[in-house]
């Protein structure tokens, strides 16, 4: 007999405390990829589009200007300014939520503080 892909109970194979780790876990990388990926996507084009300074003048200046569609325009900012405000407000948030703790370490507990400048 097959088993139901889905139920109508609600699912505590794992605890709830345990859910919020693995949240925040995933939550955590989903920020860091979002700061990473779109930032590194824009870098390597950015650079591609610069070293056609080596062809020529007009060569860079075509490179550089060469945006006729606007959808590209659009799609720049929301496939790199989207995740990377997303990233901001992730770490805000979650700069305003963490809190340093003095007594554990006097080093670690500067580097916290200098961190958050």
């Amino acid at each position: 007999m097959a088993l139901p892909l889905t139920t109508d109970q609600p699912d505590r194979s794992v605890a709830p405390d345990e859910r919020t780790i693995a949240r925040n876990f995933i939550l955590a990388r989903l920020g860091s990829l979002f700061a990473f990926a779109p930032v590194g996507v824009w870098t390597v084009v950015h650079l591609w589009h610069q070293l056609a300074a080596y062809q020529s003048p007009q060569a860079w200046e075509t490179a550089v200007t060469a945006h006729v569609n606007v959808a590209s325009t659009v799609l720049v900012f929301v496939l790199v300014l989207g995740p990377l405000l997303w990233h901001t407000i992730w770490g805000i948030l979650r700069m305003l939520r963490s809190r340093p703790r003095p007594l554990e370490s006097g080093f670690s507990n500067l580097r916290y503080l200098l961190q958050r400048l």
